[in-house]
C-alpha cells in the first residue's frame, strides 16, 4: 500500500475513523466508514514485532515518508513497504477479531 492510500487516524471522542486517502480530515458521518475503538486499536499494535509497530508508527503517526522510514530502522524502502503492508493486513485481521467478539 502505497502512503498515499494509507489509512490516517482522526481521534474523535475515544474513537477514531480510518480513512482511505491518507488524510486527517474527519470523515462525514454519513456511516460509510466503522469507527474504531482506540483501545482495540492500540490491543492490534501491541501484537504487532517491534518492528512492524515502528515502522507503522512512523509511516502513520509521524508521517514519515517510506525512504526517511528505511533510513532511521537501517532497511531498505522495499523492506519498509512490505513490513507495513503486512502489519496493516495483520492490523485488520486483528481489529475485525476485536469486532466479532
Amino acid at each position: 500500500m502505497s502512503s498515499a492510500a494509507a489509512a490516517a487516524v482522526t481521534p474523535s471522542r475515544g474513537r477514531v475513523s480510518v480513512r482511505a486517502d491518507g488524510t486527517d480530515r474527519p470523515l462525514p458521518d454519513d456511516g460509510a466508514a466503522d469507527p474504531i475503538e482506540l483501545g482495540a486499536l492500540f490491543r492490534c499494535l501491541g501484537r504487532l514485532e517491534e518492528r512492524a509497530r515502528q515502522v507503522v508508527t512512523l509511516s502513520f503517526q509521524q508521517r514519515k515518508p517510506t525512504d526517511e522510514v528505511a533510513a532511521r530502522l537501517a532497511l531498505t524502502p522495499g523492506n519498509v513497504r512490505v513490513i507495513r503492508h503486512r502489519a496493516i493486513a495483520a492490523l485488520r485481521r486483528c481489529l475485525d477479531a476485536a469486532e466479532e467478539s
